[in-house]
């Protein structure tokens, strides 16, 4: 077993974004490019330290990687697969099970500036189909409080 909160929040994702992104019929070329983007965000949040022109930088520089990534990297339909990733990790950063809130750019990053512009730019739209599926993941993923053994 693990000790690093960091290690098993990503194995646990991973795990579940398999599931879902297989349900969405995510590409595995879409998922990894996507997979790659989250993972960064992780090592970044990892990282953060007190210094905010650092954060700023960080912030700056994950949301130029995730524009490039929605514009043209992925196709649409990846959309509907990275709404609720972006939610679940916001939730995460936000209860500081990973660290403490300091690293308040990057949670500033999801809540106020990525989700609220990607929803509105992207108008994402599920099926009923969609959205079942949707419910399923996020049932697994909110009950999400892995046992850290020391």
């Amino acid at each position: 077993m693990t000790n690093n909160p960091y290690l098993t929040f990503k194995n646990d994702e991973f795990a579940k974004s398999e599931i879902l992104a297989k349900e969405l019929n995510i590409s595995e070329s879409d998922f990894i490019k996507i997979q790659n983007w989250f993972y960064l965000l992780l090592l970044k949040h990892e990282q953060a330290i007190h210094d905010m022109e650092e954060q700023v930088k960080t912030e700056k520089e994950l949301e130029a990687k995730f524009n490039q990534l929605i514009s043209s990297e992925i196709e649409r339909k990846c959309y509907k697969y990275i709404l609720p990733k972006l939610l679940h990790y916001n939730n995460v950063f936000n209860d500081a099970f990973l660290r403490s809130l300091y690293v308040v750019r990057l949670g500033a990053l999801l809540r106020d500036n990525l989700i609220g512009k990607f929803v509105k730019d992207k108008m994402i739209v599920y099926s009923p189909e969609d959205f079942f599926i949707l419910l399923f993941i996020l049932e697994l993923t909110i009950s999400f409080r892995p046992t850290v053994i020391s």
